[in-house]
């Protein structure tokens, strides 16, 4: 008698933990962190050469979420917008920390990098509110306002029957 063996399949090469999907969506949040710190890097360099506070250039940082607006449509509205928010209260707090930076830099005459280093929570705070005119803070206050809304509303509509 000829004893039969059963073939067992090939093993399958370990799953990934993360999925395609969920790469997507982390590579969506991540943008969404780094769009809003360079535009407020840019609004600080802008500031600077033009030797201006240009308060209106805190909306660039939040209408740079535009760009990734869809990776918060996974999300319920109120925790898209609450993500939005957060990416650009990030980018506007770094601006403004590099704005107090130059201000530090050219009043003591230390390098950028140093002043950067050199400054602490406490110091840009107040360097910063000793700046802020109620016009800007109007704008940052507008700028947080519109990451919200283009988080709350990165929704596709439902498809019509």
């Amino acid at each position: 008698m000829a004893s039969r063996t059963t073939r067992q399949p090939a093993p399958q090469p370990a799953q990934c933990a993360m999925t395609k999907s969920s790469m997507h969506r982390l590579s969506g949040l991540i943008a969404a962190v780094f769009l809003p710190l360079a535009s407020g890097a840019l609004w600080s360099v802008l500031s600077l050469r033009l030797h201006a506070e240009l308060p209106s250039l805190a909306l660039l940082v939040a209408a740079s979420l535009l760009l990734v607006r869809e990776h918060f449509a996974p999300y319920p509205h109120w925790l898209g917008g609450v993500l939005a928010s957060l990416c650009c209260a990030l980018g506007l707090v770094y601006a403004l920390w590099l704005k107090a930076a130059m201000v530090v830099t050219m009043a003591l005459g230390v390098g950028f990098i140093d002043a950067i280093f050199m400054i602490g929570p406490d110091l840009s705070l107040a360097i910063t509110r000793a700046r802020l005119s109620g016009g800007a803070l109007g704008m940052i206050l507008g700028a947080l306002a519109l990451a919200y809304w283009i988080g709350f509303g990165a929704h596709k509509p439902a498809p019509q029957k």
